[in-house]
């Protein structure tokens, strides 16, 4: 993997802090794949595509609410634990960052007294 170390540890470790914020009972799991790339993105000299995905089995964010994740200063209002820890900018610039870096962050899934991926 070539990638800026500082800024993809950032990146993780703000997925990883959410996580914790919103946990209280459960788990938090970071799993690392890795796969080769579409033929598109060889040819422009990529080798692979690395996938992160932190999960948890925090309070989960509902559906309704999903579309606030990544916007600036944005929080969800759904009742959840440590809800005054949250600035609402973690998740956009760690977006911003991974895109700087050829990638994404997305919201895999959420589901209210479940958990989260992202």
């Amino acid at each position: 993997v070539v990638a800026d170390a500082n800024r993809f540890s950032q990146i993780v470790g703000n997925l990883l802090s959410n996580s914790s914020k919103f946990t209280e009972k459960g788990y938090i799991r970071t799993v690392v794949t890795s796969e080769p790339c579409a033929p598109h993105l060889a040819d422009l000299g990529f080798d692979g595509v690395l996938q992160v995905t932190v999960e948890d089995t925090g309070c989960g964010i509902p559906e309704y609410e999903h579309h606030k994740l990544f916007k600036f200063f944005t929080q969800i209002q759904a009742d959840r634990p440590n809800k005054g820890l949250s600035t609402g900018l973690g998740l956009v610039l760690s977006r911003d960052i991974a895109q700087a870096l050829n990638g994404d962050l997305v919201l895999l899934d959420s589901v209210p007294g479940k958990g989260t991926r992202l």
